[in-house]
C-alpha cells in the first residue's frame, strides 16, 4: 500500500448538479418538431418569449 506524504493538496470541490436541464420532446401533430436539452430549444418553441 502506497502512501502519500505531500501534504501541497487540496481537493477540487465537487461539481455543481444542473437543474431543470431536462430532455425535452416538442411534437406538432404527430410528428417530432424537434429533440433536446431544456434552454436549447429554437426560439419559435419558447413561450416566454413569445409577445402573446
Amino acid at each position: 500500500m502506497g502512501r502519500s506524504f505531500c501534504y501541497n493538496f487540496e481537493r477540487k470541490p465537487d461539481p455543481e448538479p444542473e437543474r431543470g436541464r431536462g430532455f425535452v420532446t416538442i411534437w406538432q401533430g404527430d410528428k417530432i418538431a424537434w429533440q433536446g436539452r431544456e434552454g436549447e430549444e429554437p426560439a419559435e418553441f419558447r413561450q416566454g418569449e413569445l409577445d402573446l
